[in-house]
């Protein structure tokens, strides 16, 4: 089964929506993509796909609608505020589904212990209180709204990885609390599962199977990078935070994307991650 003959629209242009515009186009999709820098669009549109300055009518014919655009600097969705006349209408109607990607930072203090999608979300950030409410606002519409509850995002050019690689050590997070992680990869190929078994309504966490400490994946990054010696200052430990970023302290279960869609990560921890993106 494939998304042959559907159209897919990705609100952003950003890191995550540039790998998942590749997959959904190998999956023989139609993929559409919005932006606010009239350069991007033009460039968007001279590679294959279509592009929609940000603001502009939507394009007709979209059968499958993903955001990924965070929420502004007053809190609110950008997207729901500029689209929600089209996303009540006759437009929105017409989806087959619709996805709108969150944090697990919305989960909050959990003190170590695990989180499923039925735990009661208690979000302490300004950003995580605000996805929250994004949430709920969409989940209250007549779409048909998926959640996605997102780890810390890392892939090619993104993350620690790159970091030790670039040397730019400068600030990195040294805690020793475990926190999941998720490889780009691996979100594309849980959006498409969705779109391909769609059931509106449904909270995915999209998560990795190993929280682990930051520390241990810089170590781990300058071990597969052969760059031990630009990290051997760092502590060995460091006192262990409330929470990180002020989020709260969690670990999270990812068993629903494996069970209810059928996901099985291509990178179930940071290592086969890490050793992918450096050919190893």
């Amino acid at each position: 089964m494939t998304l042959q003959g559907s159209h897919v629209l990705i609100f952003g242009a950003g890191y995550v929506a540039s790998h998942l515009a590749a997959a959904l186009r190998k999956q023989g999709a139609t993929v559409s993509l919005t932006s606010r820098n009239p350069d991007k669009v033009a460039k968007l549109k001279a590679v294959g796909f279509g592009a929609v300055l940000f603001g502009d009518p939507l394009p007709e014919g979209v059968t499958h609608a993903v955001t990924l655009i965070p929420p502004g600097e007053d809190r609110l969705d950008p997207v729901w505020e500029t689209y929600k006349d089209e996303l009540q209408s006759t437009w929105g109607q017409n989806l087959k589904w619709f996805g709108y990607t969150s944090t697990t930072g919305v989960y909050g203090e959990y003190f170590g212990n695990y989180v499923t999608e039925v735990s009661e979300p208690n979000p302490m950030s300004p950003r995580s209180r605000s996805r929250l409410k994004i949430e709920r606002t969409y989940l209250a519409t007549a779409l048909p709204i998926h959640i996605f509850r997102l780890s810390g995002i890392y892939g090619p050019g993104r993350g620690i990885l790159q970091r030790v690689k670039d040397q730019q050590l400068q600030n990195l997070p040294v805690e020793r609390q475990p926190i999941n992680r998720i490889h780009v990869a691996d979100i594309t190929k849980t959006f498409i599962a969705s779109m391909l078994s769609p059931q509106a309504g449904e909270v995915y966490n999209v998560s990795d199977d190993l929280p682990a400490p930051t520390i241990d994946t810089i170590r781990y990054a300058a071990q597969v990078l052969n760059k031990d010696k630009f990290v051997n200052n760092l502590p060995n430990s460091a006192p262990k935070p409330k929470g990180g970023m002020g989020e709260g302290f969690r670990m999270v279960n990812n068993n629903k994307i494996k069970e209810q869609l059928g996901v099985q990560l291509d990178y179930p921890t940071y290592k086969e991650g890490f050793r992918a993106l450096v050919g190893k």
